[in-house]
C-alpha cells in the first residue's frame, strides 16, 4: 500500500475512499458500513500529489507513511477491538 502518485487539476473535487474497498476513488461500496468518503478539493496546482491508499493516514487523503508500520498497527486495533465483525467492515478496527 505505498503512495499513488497522481497529477491533478486544481479545482477538481474527488471523493476519496476512507474504507479500502475501493482503491483510490470511491466507488460507493462503503454503503451499509459507518465509512464515508472525504470529499477533497485539489487546492493548487503542483507537479504530484502523494495520495494515500492504505487508508491509514493521519492527513487525509496525501499520504503520510503510515503504510509502513501498518501491519503491527492493523493487528494491535483487530486483537482489541470489542466489535463483532458481521457485515463489511469494522469501522473501529478495519477489520
Amino acid at each position: 500500500y505505498n503512495a499513488t502518485n497522481l497529477r491533478l487539476e486544481q479545482g477538481q473535487t474527488y471523493k476519496w475512499c476512507t474504507c479500502g474497498l475501493s482503491k483510490l476513488w470511491c466507488t460507493g461500496d462503503c454503503e451499509g458500513t459507518d465509512f464515508k468518503p472525504l470529499e477533497w478539493t485539489v487546492p493548487h496546482q503542483q507537479r504530484l500529489y502523494q495520495i494515500c491508499q492504505c487508508k491509514y493516514t493521519s492527513k487525509p487523503p496525501y499520504c503520510d507513511g503510515t503504510h509502513a508500520s501498518l501491519p503491527l498497527v492493523v493487528k494491535r486495533r483487530q486483537e482489541s477491538c470489542q466489535e463483532k465483525h458481521l457485515g463489511k467492515l469494522c469501522s473501529k478496527c478495519g477489520f
